[in-house]
């Protein structure tokens, strides 16, 4: 989508166009610039309510904001959550950054195989 476009809906609420105007904003003034951050915020309840209806891309969006924390306080475990969520509902994208994520301090090698099963692309069944 286009600035304008993005604009338009953001204004108008939606929140996929929030988060990508802070996106926007982010990469040309700076992670934590106020507007990105101020978009951040506004997109959060939007795709939190999606989230928990089941949208997937809302889900992989939630689990990227919480991972990096933009707009919301950086937490771990809840990155994990939506993105394994995600993943479930085959957004693709949420893979690797679920896969990156950092292992809670006291993971066992039962659990760190475990997080790579998660991440690995499930075969379709018929």
């Amino acid at each position: 989508m286009n600035l304008e476009s993005d604009t338009h809906l953001a204004e108008q609420g939606d929140p996929f166009a929030q988060y990508r105007l802070g996106r926007r904003v982010a990469q040309q003034e700076g992670r934590q610039a106020p507007e990105s951050v101020s978009w951040y915020k506004k997109a959060f309840p939007g795709l939190h309510r999606l989230a928990e209806t089941g949208n997937g891309q809302a889900m992989y969006v939630l689990g990227v904001m919480y991972a990096y924390g933009r707009g919301v306080e950086k937490d771990i475990s809840q990155a994990r959550r939506w993105l394994t969520r995600a993943v479930d509902q085959k957004i693709t994208a949420a893979q690797p950054v679920l896969a990156n994520l950092p292992l809670p301090a006291r993971s066992s090698p039962n659990l760190q195989i475990h997080a790579t099963e998660q991440t690995k692309p499930r075969k379709q069944q018929n």
